[in-house]
């Protein structure tokens, strides 16, 4: 979907090595886009289908076991709710493209939200808050829960903005963004 300048609303990415494909979010349409990296063919790999105004976010593939985390947020603000963004984690067959599970945020914490996955050897997704000083685990039997909770996790702009499993696996890196006034 483009913008009204005409422009692609495109938002986080992650690449699948099993595939040689990338999939990428939508800021505009809460869409997920796969693309061959052999030719740059773009298909849309899922599309959701309930109200809302969604946007999907980072994402993070399990290779090993052939999954797609992607994080998913409901703008809320033009119907005037309260909270404005609902927070989601959607969890992806690689192979089929069927969404096996969908996480709410706000059942690990009120008002959730969220802008990047990580996922670490065990399978286990780490995400991160875009609002909160929060960083989430996601299991796919039993959904989120709070990992760990710190104000130097609280950002300015949107919070943490990407976060990454180390290759040894013993610790989780976040990039947080924050507004400094010279």
């Amino acid at each position: 979907r483009l913008n009204s300048r005409g422009v692609r609303l495109l938002e986080g990415g992650t690449y699948d090595p099993g595939s040689h494909a990338f999939f990428v979010g939508s800021l505009g349409d809460g869409s997920v886009h796969r693309v061959d990296a052999a030719t740059g063919t773009e298909e849309v790999f899922f599309a959701p289908t309930e109200a809302g105004t969604w946007w999907t976010l980072g994402m993070a593939v399990d290779e090993e076991r052939r999954r797609l985390w992607v994080c998913a947020m409901d703008d809320r603000r033009e119907q005037g709710e309260s909270p404005a963004y609902d927070g989601y984690v959607w969890a992806f067959d690689l192979e089929t493209g069927e969404r096996e599970a969908v996480f709410a945020l706000d059942d690990a914490y009120a008002d959730g939200t969220c802008t990047d996955v990580a996922v670490a050897a065990d399978g286990t997704a780490y995400v991160t808050d875009r609002d909160f000083g929060i960083v989430y685990q996601v299991f796919i039997d039993s959904g989120a829960s709070v990992f760990t909770s710190a104000e130097e996790l609280e950002g300015g702009i949107v919070g943490q903005n990407a976060a990454v499993v180390l290759p040894d696996q013993s610790a989780l890196k976040l990039t947080i963004a924050r507004y400094y006034t010279p």
